[in-house]
C-alpha cells in the first residue's frame, strides 16, 4: 500500500499524469482492492494456543452448584410462603365474616337482655298493684330475675392478689435476711476476733484488693447489679401486667390468648350461659 501510493504520487506530481491515463487509474484500481483486502484482514493473527486449566475451577464450580441449590430452595420457600399468604388472607377474610357477624348477634343479645329486664321490672310492679289494690295481703310474690353473665371473677380479685403477693413478699425477705445472719460465721470486726480466740489484739489492717478484684467490683455494681435490677422489674411488670388483664379484663386476656393461638374454642364455649333464678317472698302492702 505504501509502495503504490508512492507511486501515485510520482505519477501526479513528477510525471504529471491526469487523472484519465490509463496508469494512474490503474494504480489507484490496485490501492482500492489492497485497501479491500486490508479492511478483511484480521488486525491480529493468533500463530499458537496455550490451554491451561485454571486451578480455582473445581471450587468455583462447587460455589456454583451450592449456590444454585440455595437459590432454588429460597424459590421453593418463597412459594410455600406465598401460599400460605393467600391461605391466611382468605381465613382472615372468612374471620371478619364471622367476627361481625359475632358482635352484631352479641348487641342483639345485650338489647334484648335490656328489654327483657324492662319488661320483668314492669311486671312485677304491676303485679304488686294488683296485689295491693284487691287487699291479698299475705300473698307470697315470687320475683324471677335471671342471672347476669359475669364479668369479672368474683375471687381473687386484684387488690387481694397484690396484697397476697406483697405480704409473701416481705415474708420471704425477712427470713432470707434472718437466715443469713445466723448462717454468717465470719468476723466483721478484729475485736470479735479476738474475743473468740482468747488472744490480744495487736493491731488491723484494710482490706487487701488487687486491680483486678477493684475493676470486678466496679464492672458489677456499674452493670451487672443494674442489668439484675432491671430485669427483675420488667419480669414484675410482666407478670403484674398479665395478672391485671387476667382478673380486670378477660375478655381482653382472651382475645389476646386466641390471637397468640394458645387458646383454642372448645364445644362449652359455644353453648349459651344458663341463668339462674332467684325467688323472694314479700308481703304487699
Amino acid at each position: 500500500q505504501r509502495d503504490l501510493q508512492q507511486q501515485i504520487f510520482q505519477a501526479i506530481n513528477v510525471q504529471r499524469m491526469t487523472p484519465q491515463h490509463p496508469d494512474l487509474i490503474n494504480l489507484q484500481q490496485q490501492l482500492q482492492e489492497l485497501e479491500r483486502l486490508i479492511a478483511q484482514t484480521d488486525e491480529e493473527v493468533v500463530t499458537q494456543k496455550h490451554l491451561a486449566e485454571n486451578p480455582k475451577r473445581a471450587e468455583l464450580e462447587l460455589q456454583l452448584t451450592q449456590a444454585t441449590s440455595q437459590h432454588q430452595a429460597l424459590e421453593q420457600q418463597v412459594v410455600a410462603l406465598q401460599e400460605r399468604i393467600g391461605q391466611l388472607r382468605a381465613q382472615s377474610d372468612q374471620i371478619f365474616a364471622v367476627r361481625s357477624g359475632y358482635q352484631k348477634l352479641t348487641r342483639q343479645a345485650q338489647e334484648a337482655q335490656r328489654q327483657l329486664a324492662f319488661w320483668e321490672d314492669n311486671l312485677r310492679r304491676v303485679e304488686m298493684a294488683l296485689a295491693a289494690e284487691n287487699g291479698n295481703r299475705g300473698v307470697q310474690l315470687a320475683f324471677i330475675k335471671p342471672a347476669d353473665l359475669p364479668r369479672l371473677p368474683v375471687s381473687p380479685n386484684l387488690a387481694q392478689a397484690v396484697m397476697a403477693a406483697i405480704g409473701l413478699g416481705l415474708l420471704a425477705g425477712a427470713l432470707n435476711v434472718y437466715m443469713a445472719c445466723r448462717s454468717d460465721e465470719s468476723f466483721a470486726t478484729g475485736e470479735q476476733l479476738a474475743s473468740a480466740c482468747s488472744l490480744p489484739l495487736l493491731g488491723a489492717v484494710s482490706e487487701l484488693i488487687t486491680q483486678r478484684q477493684r475493676r470486678l467490683r466496679r464492672l458489677r455494681a456499674v452493670v451487672v447489679y443494674p442489668a439484675a435490677a432491671l430485669a427483675m422489674a420488667l419480669v414484675l411488670l410482666t407478670v403484674g401486667a398479665v395478672l391485671y388483664l387476667d382478673l380486670e379484663k378477660p375478655q381482653l386476656m382472651t382475645r389476646i390468648k386466641t390471637m397468640a393461638g394458645l387458646l383454642e374454642e372448645s364445644p362449652a364455649a359455644a353453648q349459651p350461659p344458663q341463668r339462674l333464678s332467684l325467688s323472694a317472698p314479700s308481703q304487699a302492702e
